[in-house]
């Protein structure tokens, strides 16, 4: 969202597909940003998208080593922020496309061997799409890390995450 929202910003065509129905849904990680980040990233946050404002975060790990990052910043409601930052995006004129799942994608060339554009394949009535740019957001087990045979290169490692109701907090 945040690449895309930046790249519409920037006058450039956007183009966002979205595998799934709906943007954030469903959620696969928590998300905290310090309030550099959002600053850096020329972000306002409305409040709807806020879940606390924090002074730092602290991470709690099994072996009962704990580290703590004190900068302030904020605990987002994740699928909110990311349908918001989407919302942005086409604001600034990208184009989103749920629903639409990407199978394959093969590099073209011009004539001399010159790269000329992606042609992406997929699930989806805009399908094939040719692209200069491809911007891959869906993780680390992306589509284009799989086609591109990027992925055995990616060590995984898995964790856990919960999320914890009426929990006492010290910001």
């Amino acid at each position: 969202g945040s690449a895309a929202l930046h790249c519409a910003r920037f006058g450039l065509r956007t183009l966002i597909l979205e595998e799934h129905e709906q943007i954030g849904v469903p959620v696969h990680c928590g998300e905290c940003l310090s309030e550099v980040a959002v600053q850096n990233l020329g972000l306002k946050l409305p409040e709807e998208v806020i879940s606390l404002h924090v002074k730092g975060i602290r991470v709690l790990f099994p072996n009962d080593i704990e580290k703590t990052l004190t900068e302030p910043g904020y605990v987002l409601e994740k699928h909110l922020f990311e349908q918001w930052l989407i919302d942005e995006a086409v604001k600034e004129g990208a184009v989103f496309k749920p629903s639409h799942k990407v199978k394959g994608m093969t590099k073209k060339f011009k004539l001399g061997n010159q790269f000329s554009n992606w042609e992406i394949t997929g699930k989806g009535e805009l399908f094939p799409i040719k692209a200069k740019i491809i911007i891959d957001a869906s993780g680390v087990a992306g589509i284009s890390s799989k086609i591109l045979k990027n992925s055995e290169k990616i060590e995984v490692i898995a964790g856990y995450q919960y999320e914890m109701l009426e929990v006492k907090n010290d910001g």
